[in-house]
């Protein structure tokens, strides 16, 4: 039985685009649609449109037009067939394979990341001829967004599980003073934050838990260690936390990884440069060159919004 309807059947631009209805039929041997259809092949597939009409003339007319948008698109080099995100991220991991250009370490780290956008069903189900800023904004950006709302509410759950519903109202309230007399600039004050408070007490009932470590807190060494770097070191070592692998780089934490976290941390805050390059006993010019370009822009925008307690009028 022919695949077309006898009488339907019509050959048009040089015999490369096939017209004519359907001959699918019910059980009770009615026709499923009347309505024309029309199918080319091209980019190494074939492709099926309906007209969504049964008049002749007017179905030729769509579907010349149908045709002739699709060798546009072709000779664009603009992909005819649809394909959603999915296809073309497991297509691409699929020559990751035979990719000989990267390490074994980088392809590592390439399908982790991958594998987080996966866990985003809206982003995997877009069209990728349709993926735009709009359309990520709406999914991926999205549902980062929502996940990190979830993380943040159980993270805050675990805190109080352990510490008390009153802990995080607390760490609003203390603030940690720490008076340096030895830095490579001249004596000065630091503040830490609330978390910095705790720690600090915290050390304090351990160290008095220890009596053979014989000298008051704040005198001499604490746990016979001779500088700060030591102990970090080896809390670092110890808790297998001194070295991560991030592609193909050997990245360590130290001291300064703790500075730099700190620094951009106040910024976020809308903590000034000045008052954070004193408490660091660094420069303003050395806080706004380095970290201030870091600043997310939305951030940027809520302090400017507190100056004076009033807003910005958004001008386009």
């Amino acid at each position: 039985m022919s695949y077309f309807l006898k009488g339907t059947y019509i050959q048009k631009k040089n015999g490369k685009l096939h017209i004519y209805v359907r001959n699918n039929k019910d059980g009770k041997g009615r026709l499923k649609s009347k309505f024309y259809v029309g199918r080319t092949y091209i980019q190494g597939k074939s492709t099926v449109k309906s007209s969504g009409t049964a008049n002749k003339k007017q179905a030729i007319k769509i579907l010349e037009k149908w045709y002739d948008r699709l060798q546009f698109q072709k000779d664009e080099g603009i992909q005819v067939h649809t394909k959603t995100f999915a296809e073309c991220l497991k297509q691409y991991e699929k020559s990751l394979e035979t990719d000989i250009s990267r390490t074994t370490v980088t392809i590592k780290g390439i399908r982790q990341k991958f594998n987080t956008i996966k866990q985003c069903k809206g982003i995997m189900k877009l069209d990728i001829n349709k993926v735009n800023i709009e359309s990520v904004k709406n999914t991926f950006l999205k549902w980062r967004l929502d996940r990190e709302k979830v993380i943040n509410r159980q993270a805050t759950e675990t805190v109080v599980s352990a510490y008390g519903k009153d802990f995080l109202s607390q760490l609003e309230r203390y603030y940690l003073t720490v008076n340096v007399g030895k830095s490579k600039t001249v004596p000065h004050t630091a503040y830490g934050t609330g978390s910095a408070y705790f720690a600090y007490q915290n050390l304090i009932k351990l160290y008095s838990n220890y009596p053979q470590f014989n000298c008051k807190v704040g005198e001499g060494t604490i746990f016979k260690l001779h500088s700060f770097r030591e102990g970090l070191n080896a809390l670092l070592d110890e808790a297998d936390l001194k070295f991560e692998k991030l592609g193909d780089s050997r990245v360590k934490r130290d001291s300064k990884s703790f500075r730099h976290t700190f620094i951009q941390f106040m910024l976020n805050k809308g903590m000034g440069s000045t008052a954070i390059a004193k408490m660091c006993g660094t420069s303003t010019e050395m806080i706004d060159k380095f970290y201030t370009s870091n600043i997310a822009l939305d951030t940027m925008m809520d302090t400017f919004n507190k100056v004076k307690g009033g807003y910005l009028k958004v001008v386009e």
